[in-house]
């Protein structure tokens, strides 16, 4: 089934006044997608969800299944959540403690009246699909968070909903299990092709789950697409630093005519594309985005007189910090303006030394340095001294 939101926005009077939780949501779902709500703690992804299942009311917009319109505050219609047909997990799971998993997944089948041989027909089958028949005799309390979770989402499934609704289910699983049930989440999804909207402020869940991820911030969709789409061609510096771990290095650069751009004193020329892409960029301060994993470190002496010959630029700094990852190691270099990451294999190298950073014009990506907002410049800035950071601040207030 596909859902579509519509110019769709929430507001709570609070306090303070009236609070935006989401505004102008234009999104749409395609049948049998496994689609991705992203963003920080506060976005709106949620309450997004919540709409979806008919547990709040939108304030304005329109939300349609296929094309029923099961909620729109304007013609005050409001399609009840049991008539929509979604089945939703909590991120506490919110399984009946006094009852055995059994129940726990027959309750939604018992509450329709389903006749008892369909009953037990469905839950057993259900069971077997995530792997818990064995435990249908317990109670909640005597699971391991794993279990309880997919009992969660046999009680959400047993039913076979049009639409499956989860808002940050693996949240409480520690790591290892975390990234085995979503190999395991996906791949039931993909088996019952059940159309999925799924509610992470984990960008790792949602780069492996997700077929297209809506990345949200303060209840605004920021941008769209497949997660390689969101990883390869942010549209926002938010968007940028978000998508990726260690996230995107952000370097404040200046236009110097149409096809080149100045970082550091080192003038390098832009591709033909790039050059299209700062032509659109009224501002002459610009950010240069590069992955970590696209820098190169060498310590020591270089000759910069040749530093962006071949099309690849290079730039001193001070090694700062050193985390060791296991197969890799993430470098902190501080520049003049900021902290730059660099992911590299390992090297005899010591805090406070002297070293060189390149990386290959081709791999940057470009952005207005007037729509940075303030989180992601304190990010930037994170790792840069006291010195630096005032000069940084007195240049934002020039």
């Amino acid at each position: 089934m596909k859902i579509k939101f519509e110019n769709l926005g929430k507001h709570f009077n609070g306090k303070g006044g009236r609070v935006h939780a989401l505004k102008n949501i234009e999104l749409e779902v395609k049948d049998g997608e496994f689609f991705i709500l992203l963003g920080p703690s506060g976005c709106g992804k949620s309450t997004l969800l919540n709409l979806a299942a008919g547990l709040e009311k939108a304030t304005e917009g329109r939300i349609l299944f296929d094309d029923e319109v099961v909620a729109d505050p304007k013609k005050k219609i409001f399609v009840p959540p049991r008539q929509r047909n979604v089945a939703m997990v909590f991120q506490n799971y919110a399984l009946y403690p006094h009852m055995k998993v059994f129940e726990n997944i027959a309750f939604p089948l018992r509450v329709a009246k389903m006749e008892k041989e369909k009953i037990n027909e469905a839950v057993n089958n259900t069971a077997a699909l995530l792997g818990i028949e064995d435990l249908l005799d317990r109670k909640p309390g005597e699971l391991s968070g794993g279990q309880r979770q997919r009992v969660a989402i046999s009680r959400a499934l047993v039913r076979r909903p049009r639409v499956f609704l989860l808002d940050e289910p693996l949240s409480n699983l520690d790591a290892q299990l975390r990234t085995s049930t979503r190999a395991e989440l996906k791949e039931l999804q993909n088996e019952l092709g059940i159309t999925t909207l799924y509610v992470t402020h984990d960008q790792t869940e949602a780069m492996t789950l997700g077929d297209r991820v809506a990345l949200l911030r303060n209840g605004e969709v920021m941008q769209v697409g497949g997660p390689e789409e969101l990883y390869n061609s942010p549209v926002t510096p938010f968007v940028a630093t978000f998508i990726g771990s260690p996230s995107m290095n952000l370097i404040p650069a200046e236009k110097k005519g149409d096809q080149e751009i100045e970082i550091e004193g080192v003038r390098f020329d832009l591709t033909e594309k790039q050059a299209e892409d700062i032509g659109k960029i009224k501002s002459k301060e610009v950010l240069v985005g590069i992955r970590p994993e696209k820098i190169s470190l060498s310590p020591g002496e270089q000759d910069q007189e040749n530093a962006s010959e071949n099309g690849r630029i290079t730039l001193k700094g001070e090694l700062s910090t050193v985390e060791p990852l296991g197969r890799e190691i993430l470098y902190h270099v501080g520049i003049e303006c900021c902290e730059v990451l660099a992911l590299s294999g390992e090297m005899e190298v010591k805090r406070g030394e002297e070293m060189y950073f390149s990386f290959d014009a081709e791999d940057i990506h470009l952005f207005d340095a007037e729509t940075m907002d303030d989180q992601t410049r304190k990010q930037m800035q994170s790792g840069l001294s006291k010195e630096n950071r005032k000069k940084i601040k007195k240049q934002s207030a020039v």
